[in-house]
């Protein structure tokens, strides 16, 4: 490495600059050199072999001062406050100009063209400079020297600035010795850092997660635990639990990314506690958590293609939300604490599967989402496959006219054979699924329930000021039932209002009200679908760019689009760690 061979220069120097001069002054064959120091070596050829002057031989200036700009850097030597960066042996202090070494030191420079001062290559004032500086500088100049003798140039070299060079040498020994320490620390610690590096391609990331969550309802409350009107009573809740995520990215081409991601956790699902899927964080356990155990959240290949366009091919963990443009909220994923109010239910259409998507901005305010995904690619047998029993298209058109305001239009043609599952978890279960035949024909894939789904959103964000931004959704959904035609419409809305950097920076307060997927019309009447609120308030606090805490409530009225039934309230803290 080129800070090794800046050391070795220090010992090996004299040695070189004399059997160098000795090989240009003679004809015969060069003789091995004695047992004396190389100090005593150069002494030997100083008075000999050099010209006594170099007035008219014309030295280039030496073009790579790397070394001494690396040197300088190192040399702080334990001098309390920081050192500017240096560029003329006349800069600081120590070394004043009245002093012999200076005024060789800056002879040196200026002839041999050691390092480089101002533009016009000249060295000005009167300035001083530290004695590591100066030892710096003379390294600088024992290596441009080395140079020209090895170049065959010993004539452009005489014996006054070759003495004065070793006189140099001997002056600053010590602060040559404690740079040639710092420099094979830093040596030491780079072959470290090589050895120890993960992968020149591949790079770890990971997120975990710490939440304290309690839900309640009223004393006594009955609330639905199936779409077609099963019932008990909810309980109160309170957890403590975590999710683990760490991610590899690896790139092979340098605009492409391979994102391979592990998932733990235990955050639970409280639709069972509270009797609503409405209640459910936006972090709990869809994957399929199973008591800490880490199992294959993401496995997913993004490349470009077509100039300007993007393929994202997903064989696990694929999600419309990241795929086609953007969801365009301001509160998504680490600002929101719950699952409707992160973003657009018609993203969970289907949810966290195999998929591919292509993206292609036609210019820098429109671009093209288009995706299909499958929830069961990898089952040969009817009705699965990657066309079978689950499965989603996808289409997304984002428009940004000016910075400050972005919107989208999205739509979703789905295709489910047990007839739900369209509201992606974040309504009534009835929403879910509007059109199931009877209560014992709720078996996945049963041919009874077979339904399909065509789901329509417009979405949008507006941020007018830097701490101020706006953002929302409609949506609605029509389902038809494959065998009898019968079909069910539903609707949703929600409004953000979103303040970031609110007190300091990374900070991010929210508000969010909607209302999630609501039956409107439906040709099967099973019971009578009223409206529920969702109302959301959250603070997250960053206590560093890497750490944060968020503490929030949610508040659902008329819980499960049941205006008999009452209120549900969450509260959670959330704290996440990034590294």
């Amino acid at each position: 490495m080129v800070s090794k061979v800046l050391w070795h220069s220090f010992v090996t120097t004299p040695a070189f600059l004399g059997l160098s001069l000795l090989a240009a002054g003679s004809v015969g064959a060069v003789q091995p050199p004695t047992e004396a120091s190389p100090l005593d070596q150069v002494r030997a050829y100083t008075t000999d072999t050099l010209p006594t002057s170099t007035a008219t031989a014309e030295v280039k200036p030496a073009t790579d001062t790397a070394s001494l700009q690396q040197v300088r850097g190192y040399s702080n030597s334990g001098e309390s406050g920081q050192i500017g960066q240096v560029t003329s042996v006349t800069q600081l202090s120590d070394v004043k100009p009245t002093d012999w070494a200076f005024s060789a030191l800056q002879s040196l420079v200026e002839k041999y063209g050691c390092i480089v001062g101002y533009p016009d290559k000249t060295f000005r004032g009167s300035r001083a400079m530290t004695r590591y500086e100066a030892a710096a500088a003379l390294n600088a100049c024992m290596d441009r020297i080395s140079e020209l003798l090895a170049q065959g140039l010993a004539e452009k070299v005489n014996k006054e600035d070759l003495a004065a060079v070793i006189k140099l040498q001997e002056e600053f020994r010590e602060e040559l010795d404690q740079l040639k320490g710092k420099v094979d620390s830093l040596e030491v610690r780079a072959s470290r850092l090589e050895r120890q590096q993960f992968s020149t391609t591949t790079k770890l990331t990971g997120e975990v997660i710490f939440n304290l969550a309690g839900a309640s309802t009223d004393s006594g409350l009955t609330v639905q635990r199936s779409p077609l009107g099963d019932s008990g009573d909810a309980g109160d809740a309170l957890t403590f639990s975590q999710r683990t995520r760490l991610t590899l990215t690896t790139s092979f081409i340098g605009s492409d990314s391979l994102r391979v991601r592990l998932d733990a956790g235990s955050v639970p699902n409280l639709t069972t506690a509270t009797g609503t899927q409405q209640a459910r964080l936006g972090f709990d356990g869809n994957n399929g958590f199973a008591n800490n155990t880490f199992s294959l959240g993401l496995l997913t290949y993004r490349f470009p293609a077509f100039d300007k366009g993007r393929f994202d091919i997903t064989a696990v963990g694929a999600g419309p939300d990241g795929d086609l443009g953007g969801t365009l909220v301001p509160l998504a994923s680490n600002g929101a604490l719950s699952r409707f109010g992160g973003y657009n239910p018609i993203y969970r259409t289907i949810g966290p599967v195999a998929g591919i998507a292509f993206n292609y901005p036609f210019t820098d305010w429109l671009n093209l989402g288009l995706g299909y995904y499958s929830s069961t690619p990898d089952n040969p047998i009817e009705p699965a496959g990657f066309d079978g029993s689950r499965s989603a298209t996808f289409a997304q058109l984002t428009v940004k006219p000016i910075d400050v305001f972005s919107f989208a239009f999205i739509y979703a043609n789905a295709y489910s054979r047990d007839g739900g599952g369209f509201t992606g978890g974040t309504s009534s279960l009835f929403a879910d699924a509007p059109l199931l035949a009877t209560a014992t024909s709720t078996t996945a894939n049963s041919a009874a329930n077979e339904a399909s789904s065509d789901s329509y959103a417009f979405q949008f964000q507006f941020r007018p000021l830097p701490k101020l931004a706006f953002g929302g959704w409609i949506g609605f959904q029509d389902v038809v039932q494959s065998a009898t035609g019968q079909s069910a419409s539903l609707s949703q809305w929600a409004l953000q209002v979103g303040f970031p950097d609110a007190i300091r920076q990374g900070d991010l307060g929210g508000i969010i009200v909607g209302q999630p997927y609501s039956v409107d019309t439906t040709d099967r009447v099973v019971r009578s679908e009223s409206s529920a609120l969702h109302f959301e308030l959250f603070y997250r606090l960053a206590l560093t760019p890497n750490v944060s805490v968020t503490p929030g409530i949610i508040y659902i009225t008329g819980s499960n689009n049941n205006a008999n039934a009452s209120d549900v309230v969450v509260g959670a803290i959330r704290t996440r760690f990034t590294f």
